[in-house]
Formats: structure tokens, sequence, C-alpha cells
């Protein structure tokens, strides 16, 4: 077999795998030799060979069948000399050396601007200076842009202040770092101790710990109790309520039992208090008209807000201006402007992606054909459409022709789908990001 066969092997291979496990459990296998009707390949260790076997020998062959053109075994050997094995991990201790966090100097408590919309959830955290552990866990959620990570770090700076020990870690983080800790036992134990050290842990991104590996779950299950049971504080930040994370049941219910508190989608008040705050830090001169466009125009998302106005204030500098006419303003966000969809238009657009994603023809999936192939994209769509566009589940009956008696199961199939299919999950997830009402 030459280089080339086994690059497009391994490229198969990588279409079939997440990203993060392709990195850690296929990368670093090296292929051996190549008889009649097997493929030998070497595994710098022998919990790499074993998980590749379990898990992912079954892709390889495929992959290398399609390439070769003929049906192939693959056997896969462990190579324990020291030589080979030391280098691959000290590179894994390297990568994952506890460094110190530098939390965002803008994300602190005094920055937050509070209001109706976000207030419990900024009492909630803190609550947690004045007494870490009482509310434990504390979870927030909310949408893209509101403020969850400004919150998550002004808890984390405030009790850094105090002298505490804290752990800021986006989930895609925990996720990459737990899987590269898997390739010895000395590594798991470390990563597990690491985490048990701290007092307290911020824990960002929560929807998007959505791993098909059962281990990865299990670790931050035992770490959630490992906390709960000692009054150590643990805060968590996601997109969506506990209910509709895609975890095990069991992490759903721990999480239950903390306090759960929303940040809202930012009102009025919050945003001309944004505005305000932010004209006289980038010096811009803004007319009223221009100040109730923005208010009118980016209602959703913070960040865009925020951006916007920096933007502006980019241009003033550039051309040396003293005061942008309203007509500039319009002009140099019209790029920025949040498109305003009605629920007809985020419905329509769901259906046609998710047709789209599974192959089918929309008119297929929306009649009362009972075709094998057209169930899951119809079960997807009632569920985006009761998630995203918050449809009664007797509209949704509706559209297909039945009733809510079909498409509750339906909801209840997609929500166990997406525990154990990363790539199922990932589109989901994707659609919610892009048209969720806040």
């Amino acid at each position: 077999m030459t280089d080339s066969e086994w690059k497009q092997i391994l490229e198969e291979v990588s279409k079939k795998i997440p990203p993060v496990y392709y990195g850690s459990f296929i990368s670093p296998l090296s292929f051996l030799s190549l008889d009649e009707s097997k493929i030998t390949l070497s595994a710098p260790s022998e919990i790499i060979r074993l998980h590749v076997s379990q898990k992912y020998q079954h892709y390889i062959e495929e992959a290398a069948s399609k390439i070769c053109g003929k049906n192939l075994s693959v056997e896969i050997l462990a190579d324990s000399s020291p030589q080979q094995i030391k280098p691959f991990f000290n590179f894994l201790e390297e990568k994952f050396q506890d460094q110190s966090f530098e939390f965002h100097s803008n994300f602190t408590f005094d920055n937050f601007i509070v209001s109706e919309s976000n207030i419990l959830a900024y009492k909630a955290c803190k609550q947690i200076i004045e007494n870490p552990g009482y509310s434990n866990p504390l979870y927030i959620f909310g949408g893209i842009g509101v403020g969850k990570t400004h919150l998550l770090q002004a808890v984390g700076q405030a009790l850094f202040s105090e002298n505490f020990k804290v752990k800021y870690i986006t989930a895609n983080a925990f996720l990459s770092e737990f899987v590269y800790s898997l390739q010895s036992k000395s590594s798991s134990e470390n990563f597990r101790n690491k985490y048990q050290s701290y007092p307290c842990i911020l824990f960002d991104d929560l929807q998007y710990l959505t791993s098909t590996a059962e281990k990865t779950q299990e670790e931050f299950y035992h770490l959630l109790n490992f906390y709960y049971e000692r009054k150590k504080q643990i805060v968590l930040a996601s997109d969506r309520p506990i209910t509709e994370l895609p975890l095990q049941d069991r992490i759903r219910s721990r999480l239950m039992i903390g306090q759960q508190v929303e940040i809202q989608k930012p009102n009025y008040e919050i945003r001309e208090l944004l505005i305000q705050r932010k004209i006289k830090e980038f010096d811009l001169s803004l007319s009223e008209e221009s100040i109730r466009f923005l208010l009118e125009n980016f209602s959703n998302d913070l960040r865009n807000l925020i951006g916007s106005l920096s933007e502006l204030s980019f241009y003033k500098k550039i051309y040396g201006l003293l005061i942008l006419p309203h007509e500039k303003v319009i002009n140099i966000l019209n790029n920025r402007l949040e498109k305003q969809n009605t629920p007809q238009d985020v419905s329509d657009k769901i259906i046609d992606e998710v047709c789209e994603y599974f192959g089918q023809e929309r008119k297929e999936v929306l009649s009362k054909s009972r075709k094998a192939e057209l169930i899951l994209p119809r079960h997807t769509i009632m569920y985006l459409l009761h998630e995203v566009c918050k449809m009664s589940k007797s509209k949704i009956g509706k559209i297909f022709s039945t009733t809510h008696s079909t498409v509750v199961p339906a909801i209840s199939k997609i929500k166990e789908k997406q525990k154990n299919d990363f790539h199922f999950a990932k589109f989901l997830n994707e659609l919610r990001r892009k048209y969720e009402f806040f």
C-alpha cells in the first residue's frame, strides 16, 4: 500500500469520526503491512489499540475496502516499546499542563449591566461570592450574546481576588483534555485529581458536551457528584434549559438539584444603557435617530450591538470625523443588521434544511407516505418546530396531517437520538443557533 492510499483511507475515516476523537485515536496509528485480505496497523499503546478496535475499526475497514477495491479486515497491534510511547505521553502532558487562565478584563460585575432580563442570574452569581457552595450547582442559561460568559468570568475574577483557586473551562476544552487523558492510567488519574482540586469550577457551553463516548459523560457526572457532596462551587452555562440538554438522564437530574436561572433576551432598558456606556467609552457622537436605529435593529445579541458600536468608532477614527451622519451609520452597519424572521419564515426554512440534510423531497416528507426513509426527517422537523419555533404539538400535527399524539413520541425519539449520535446532535445545535427565538 502506498502512502497516498493510506492517506486516502485516513481521509475517509475522518469524515465519520468527530475531529477530537480522530486526532486522539486515529492519527497516532501507523501502517505496517498489507496482504491479500488484511491490513496491519500499529497503535502507540494498548489503550489506544483496544479503544480503536472497539469503536472505530469498522470505519477503517470500510474505508480500506473502498480505497483498495476489495474486502479487507484490519488488525491493530500495540507498540509497547518505551521509545515509542514516551514521546507521545510527553506531548499529552505538555499539551494540558495546567496554566493559569487569564479572565477577560471587561468581564467583571462592575461592567455588567443589570436589568429585569438578567437580574436573577446576576444576584445568584453575587450570592456565590458571599457564600461559595450555597447555590450548588448554579446553572445559567440563555441565548447567544446575553451575558452568560460575562457572569461566569465575573464570578471567577471576584473569587480569584479573594485568593480562591478557580478553574474556567469550556465543554469543548474539557472534552479534548479528557480524551487525551485516556491514553494512560496515570494521565486519567492526573486529570481527575486536577479537576477535584479546585474550590470552584466555571463550566461554559455545556450544550457541547454531546459526546458519543460514555466515559466522557460518566467522568463529568462523577465530577458533579464530587463537587456537590463536598459543597465545592460549580457554575455552569448553556444555551438551553437543563431538561433540553442532550446528556444522560442522571446528569440532568443532578443538575436539577441546584439552582437554574435564565438570562432573557436583552430588553430595551439594558440595550439603551449599553449604548450610552459604549458611546462614552468609544467617544462617539450619534444622533437620537441613530441611537433609535441601533435599539430597534440590534435586539437579540449584545455582542453584535457592541461590535457595531466598535465598528462605528473605528470608522470615525480612520476618517477623522467628529460626528457620524445617520445615513452613514446605516451604511456602515448594513451587513450587521439582524434579519427579522417571522415564525412562518423560520418553520419553512427549518423544513427545507432538514429535507436537504436527509436528501428527501419536501412534499414527500410532509406527505402521509410511510416509507422508512421519511420517518427520521419527519420526526426531526417535528422536534425542531416544537423546540425552536415553540409551536404547539397540535399545530405541528396539522402540518403533517396527523394529531398531537403522534408528535409527542416523535419528539421524544429525537431527544434520545441526539444523545448517542454526535453528528446528528451537531446538526440540530446548528439549526437551533441559527433560528432560535429568544
